[in-house]
């Protein structure tokens, strides 16, 4: 028996689900995406339900799907655009330069209405923020305030900045146990000027690693572009929607008996697949 492919889209009231054997249609399907009652998960219910049809063998709920019969599977899901739009992301400390502690409230401070009386605010995504102490500048604008030779280091593009301030890992460290008390399990990481010196964020983020947090989001790794704003914006949203994409792929894996001998793909954003453990 050929192997079957199936292309699904998972949305926030219902999945659809096209199954193909080589270039053919087989079966076209429309479930519930949330039924907890019937099913624990929408596309694997409609893979279930496909296999059991055309291998003619009962495959009971809440058993693990065989996926011996299955060639490919290609997947979009909203479950990180709902995640946002609903604000049910993961709680998220935002570990910051010190001094900048507002960067993201304040934005840029564009507005559609530039005259409107009424102004409002976005919200950020992050529960807490924490300034860090370290501090890197730009060479040409700091070089006279340092004429000490050995604050210099040399960024990733071959340009010089100047580290006014070392990473302060033990002040980090008591930053990381308030995170601990109020019960934040996700970290995003936003160091000025980290686009092109990363060294800080790369042992803040070894820091966090150690210290048992679960979900780190670096900004040089998310975005590595200059500007300190969009970079924020990008960093806090990885840690905001990330645990939560990774908690559905866990469960979605858990449906099946492993998946050795099928490729699974995911749409991303910009119209590409991406490999389900990347």
């Amino acid at each position: 028996m050929p192997g079957i492919g199936f292309a699904i889209d998972r949305g926030g009231t219902f999945t659809d689900a096209i199954a193909f054997k080589g270039n053919q249609v087989i079966e076209v399907l429309k479930v519930l995406s949330e039924d907890p009652a019937n099913y624990a998960d929408a596309p694997t219910e409609a893979i279930r339900r496909v296999l059991e049809k055309e291998s003619g063998t009962p495959i009971p709920r809440g058993t693990p799907v065989p996926t011996d019969l299955i060639s490919w599977i290609r997947m979009g899901t909203t479950v990180a655009t709902n995640a946002l739009l609903e604000r049910k992301g993961e709680r998220v400390g935002l570990l910051v330069t010190k001094g900048f502690r507002d960067i993201l409230f304040i934005g840029n401070q564009s507005r559609p209405d530039i005259f409107a009386f009424n102004i409002k605010i976005p919200e950020v995504l992050y529960e807490d923020v924490i300034e860090v102490d370290e501090r890197v500048l730009m060479y040409d604008q700091a070089k006279s305030l340092f004429p000490d030779d050995t604050r210099i280091r040399t960024a990733i593009n071959g340009s010089k900045v100047i580290v006014e301030k070392e990473l302060d890992e033990d002040q980090l460290r008591l930053c990381l146990e308030k995170f601990k008390q109020r019960g934040i399990s996700s970290i995003a990481i936003l160091f000025l000027h980290s686009f092109i010196y990363p060294n800080h964020e790369k042992e803040a983020g070894r820091i966090v690693k150690e210290y048992g947090f679960q979900y780190v989001s670096v900004s040089h790794e998310v975005m590595p572009m200059i500007k300190a704003v969009p970079r924020g914006f990008t960093v806090t949203a990885d840690a905001y929607l990330t645990p939560k994409i990774m908690e559905y792929l866990d469960g979605f894996q858990r449906g099946f008996d492993g998946f050795s001998n099928c490729r699974i793909n995911f749409m991303q954003s910009d119209g590409g697949l991406c490999e389900m453990n990347k």
